[in-house]
């Protein structure tokens, strides 16, 4: 036996276990039966997505990111040729409606047989357009992005139906989108609130994301443990009207503090900041009671100083405004934002 029959032997002996499966992989290529896992390889979709708009929009896109991943699908570079496109829309702005347009127009542009997904704010306030729009073949409101996959095999299936969407204005709802990972490796946006009720008269916000809809705290602290266990050492939280966060939960004792401080045990988070916060949320109370926590960024040194000023920044601390007779007072860290509240002829006491 020469050294070429000698070790082919050899391989032979060690995969035996393993050759019928290759046969029929080698067999499948040919036209005959391929195992499982390779005719799923050779027929998985490729999918990319797109986002435009807030911190909250960006979350819900990587939530449906990972759904379509979980489903089967390639996660693709949106310059890249997909079988799905999903644009996560804006409508902040007649500029974002603008740019939601051309993203959809874009996507068909770059594969005319890929289905092109509308999500998100556009869809609410223009679903009629996007219907007769010949680029958009799929759109899903907001409160219903955790139906794109569903409403994706139902494409794939031939079925007629197109879309998904709810009105808002009436819904208590708060959609359970979820995430496991971030493309950012040590910092993680946390969404755990929906929706405004302020009504002011140029923001169309209020009728696109609804009434304010609060997350379970138990669900964001899930949510929170399971990214520390991933590695994730800061967490942004963050909402369309977060200063709102716990108004449907006020039966229950249940404030934007109170999801905070239960954040804030969690092991293996090193620090917490928020989004956008109203100064109405600024109270003495709520600033004392952050000044008390450790993992908080230093962004919100506001709150430290309250009870802890230094000489030079206490007369800057220590002032306090009313925009009106029906706010709480407010305490300015900032010399630069207080600077522009006189320069706006805001009240203000030193």
């Amino acid at each position: 036996m020469d050294m070429h029959e000698k070790s082919r032997g050899i391989l032979n002996k060690k995969f035996s276990h393993a050759m019928p499966e290759m046969r029929k992989c080698v067999a499948g290529l040919h036209g005959g039966r391929a195992t499982p896992v390779i005719t799923r390889r050779l027929n998985m979709r490729k999918a990319a997505l797109h986002n435009l708009g807030c911190k909250v929009n960006a979350y819900e896109t990587e939530a449906m990111e990972q759904l379509l991943e979980t489903a089967g699908y390639e996660i693709v570079s949106f310059e890249e040729k997909a079988d799905v496109y999903v644009i996560n829309t804006c409508s902040v702005t007649n500029v974002a409606d603008k740019k939601s347009r051309q993203m959809l127009h874009r996507a068909k542009a770059k594969n005319p047989d890929a289905v092109v997904v509308a999500a998100g704010c556009y869809v609410q306030a223009a679903a009629d357009k996007l219907r007769e729009d010949a680029a958009v073949d799929l759109i899903i409101g907001n409160n219903r992005k955790a139906d794109l996959v569903p409403l994706l095999d139902a494409w794939f299936a031939g079925k007629a139906i197109k879309e998904s969407i709810t009105d808002l204005a009436g819904s208590n709802e708060y959609e359970k989108l979820h995430i496991k990972k971030q493309a950012e490796h040590t910092r993680a946006f946390i969404k755990v609130q929906d929706g405004c009720n302020q009504f002011c008269s140029y923001c169309i916000i209020p009728y696109t994301r609804g009434r304010v809809r609060s997350r379970r705290p138990e669900d964001v602290e899930e949510e929170v443990k399971i990214l520390a266990e991933e590695g994730y050492k800061e967490i942004v939280l963050t909402g369309i009207h977060l200063t709102s966060y716990g108004i449907d939960f006020k039966d229950e004792g249940i404030d934007f503090l109170t999801l905070i401080k239960r954040l804030h045990g969690i092991d293996g988070i090193e620090r917490i900041r928020f989004g956008s916060l109203e100064p109405r949320v600024i109270t003495e109370e709520f600033a004392k009671e952050l000044s008390k926590l450790s993992k908080l960024s230093d962004a919100y040194a506001a709150a430290k100083a309250y009870s802890r000023p230094s000489p030079e920044e206490a007369p800057v601390i220590t002032a306090i405004f009313k925009v009106n007779t029906s706010f709480t007072d407010y305490y300015i860290s900032d010399k630069g934002v207080l600077q522009a509240l006189i320069n706006r002829r805001y009240r203000y006491v030193i």
